[in-house]
């Protein structure tokens, strides 16, 4: 009688500790899981926050001088670009930036494109042709327009997948340039002072301008 009780008391000591080395594995799973999940969560706020800083940043390269952005190459990935500080101000640097925090690597860059209005409505009907680097509209439909671009923001991680976030910068601001004189026609981005003009009839330009009828 006392070897079967021992028999049974030795099983069910066995028991417990199988079920207990069980609980201490499952509890150490959920850790393990759980420590990623806050890992992944807290790098995905990393990204998503220098993702809007790149953006706020490209608003403000675009308030100091509109052509700092629309002179770029326009494409959806093969022309990347990233925000750089430089003299107390964002400037623009050629590729993808690599950014170091909390023992992590993040990848930034940021693309333009230019983007199609409706001629009726002028809301935005998509990117121009070819990625959005041309000037014509025939797959999204309207019209090219020269006033607004297209920023899309990229940052990866090994952690996570990456964040994409868009927007969409206008020019708003212009600067006023004086008409030095009226030498010749041009459709170029030009300087101040303007010295050409577009091509007009019914009109005599050198250092004065003149409109005549059937001049």
């Amino acid at each position: 009688m006392r070897n079967n009780r021992s028999g049974q008391l030795l099983i069910e000591i066995i028991i417990a500790v199988a079920a207990g080395v069980g609980l201490l594995a499952l509890g150490s799973q959920l850790v393990y899981v759980g420590l990623r999940s806050n890992q992944s969560t807290g790098a995905e706020n990393t990204a998503l926050g220098l993702a809007e800083e790149t953006l706020t940043a490209v608003e403000s390269i675009v308030t100091e001088k509109w052509q700092n952005i629309y002179l770029l190459t326009k494409s959806d990935t093969a022309s990347p670009y990233y925000p750089q500080k430089s003299g107390g101000k964002w400037i623009v640097a050629t590729g993808t930036e690599v950014v170091s925090i909390s023992n992590d690597s993040y990848s930034r860059s940021f693309t333009i494109q230019n983007i199609c209005r409706s001629t009726s409505t002028r809301n935005i009907t998509g990117v121009t042709d070819t990625s959005g680097a041309g000037t014509t509209c025939t797959t999204s439909g309207g019209v090219f327009d020269p006033a607004t671009e297209q920023v899309t923001v990229t940052v990866a991680t090994t952690s996570t997948a990456p964040t994409v976030i868009k927007g969409f910068i206008s020019r708003w601001r212009n600067k006023t340039c004086a008409q030095g004189s009226w030498m010749s026609t041009s459709t170029a981005t030009g300087t101040c002072p303007v010295t050409t003009y577009s091509s007009k009839t019914n009109i005599n330009a050198t250092t004065t301008l003149t409109i005549c009828s059937g001049c």
